[in-house]
């Protein structure tokens, strides 16, 4: 009587999948149609996260702040030079993280530094030796 070792027919059959994994690669295939069918507007939310929400505000003649909806406006306002007259809050801050997250997907992510150390933070050292077969 064997005992241990590889037995013929034993374990699962070569390629199968568990219903977990299965279940999953569906709901991953189910996300991945929904990201493309609504790319473009994800894409322009993931912009404006990165931008944050910006509320810009000009003093008028008699020196009450009123706040600017018209872009056109707005562009002219921030155009004008004239310093303690227009100003902009932030009501979301820009999400340096949607920023990162965008750069790397448009450019690639940037070179990440690799330092291996072993005890008391001294590098590492590595020595391989192996023997050629003989003929």
């Amino acid at each position: 009587m064997a005992r241990g070792g590889r037995r013929p027919g034993a374990g699962k059959p070569k390629g199968y999948k568990h219903a977990n994994t299965l279940a999953k690669e569906e709901l991953r295939r189910q996300l991945a149609e929904r990201v493309a069918r609504d790319f473009e507007a994800l894409t322009d939310a993931q912009i404006q996260l990165a931008l944050g929400v910006r509320h810009t505000f000009r003093r008028d003649v008699n020196g009450r702040w009123v706040h600017l909806i018209d872009p056109q406006e707005i562009q002219e306002a921030l155009n004008s030079g004239a310093d303690g007259d227009v100003y902009w809050i932030y009501a979301k801050p820009p999400s340096i993280r949607a920023f990162a997250y965008l750069t790397d997907q448009a450019i690639g992510k940037a070179p990440q530094a690799v330092t291996l150390a072993g005890e008391s933070n001294r590098p590492v050292n590595y020595v391989l030796t192996w023997e050629l077969p003989q003929p």
